[in-house]
């Protein structure tokens, strides 16, 4: 069946993390110092358990701000950040506090391909919308990126209560789209959330993976956004 419509994750799919820099950050702060990529290593090996955790639950904004906390402190038990369950906790709670004081010091960039990508295909005339796991806050970083223009219907998890790979989060932006699930294509760089989220609803999916972590992925899988139109059936 002909694509109509594309939906895509935020972060690590158009959007640079900037969680490894914000966690460096407060480490620093805090006299512990650690690489971007030990942090981003530990993320990458500790979202698919978090996922399992917190994925399938339904989530109110608080409850969506202890998820992200629960996740920060998974990856500091993971980087072996020295300290006993409490002192992790204060440190997981300091970065989540410290997201809105370093807005301006790591802002938000897109991947390069990004744009270029979301107007060739607005232009060709499919719906484009966006799934994301991210704390309500991530709609203004969505419209400072001035991705608006192209992403219609907006699902952000902290927002709507359902997280990747719950199938209510996809049905949510089917329905506000108007297309159904075998019209529709999700990209996403995570397998868990994103591939099996979208495929256990009947969509198609595309698993972004820059750093080649899914080797044996079976899925549709791209080293960058710029390879996604290949998978989009135009007829």
């Amino acid at each position: 069946m002909k694509t109509r419509a594309i939906f895509f994750d935020l972060g690590g799919t158009l959007l640079k993390m900037r969680r490894d820099t914000i966690m460096k950050t407060v480490l620093g702060w805090e006299g512990h110092n650690v690489a971007e990529s030990q942090v981003h290593d530990a993320y990458f090996k500790i979202e698919p358990e978090w996922v399992k955790q917190y994925g399938l639950r339904i989530h109110n904004e608080k409850e969506t701000k202890r998820a992200y906390a629960k996740l920060d402190y998974m990856v500091l038990n993971e980087m072996s950040i020295p300290g006993d369950t409490e002192e992790l906790t204060r440190l997981a709670e300091l970065i989540r506090d410290s997201w809105p004081k370093l807005e301006d010091e790591v802002r938000p960039a897109l991947y390069p391909e990004s744009n270029h990508l979301l107007s060739q295909l607005k232009s060709e005339g499919f719906i484009l919308g966006l799934i994301s796991n991210a704390p309500p806050e991530t709609s203004q970083t969505v419209e400072k990126l001035g991705l608006q223009k192209y992403l219609d219907p907006v699902v952000i998890s902290g927002i709507y209560g359902y997280a990747k790979p719950h199938p209510e989060i996809f049905r949510r932006a089917l329905d506000l789209a108007g297309v159904t699930p075998r019209e529709s294509i999700h990209v996403g760089d995570l397998y868990d959330a994103d591939v099996l989220g979208a495929e256990g609803v009947g969509m198609g999916a595309v698993l972004v993976d820059r750093d080649n972590r899914y080797p044996l992925a079976r899925c549709s899988r791209v080293a960058d956004l710029s390879e996604v139109p290949k998978f989009i059936k135009k007829d």
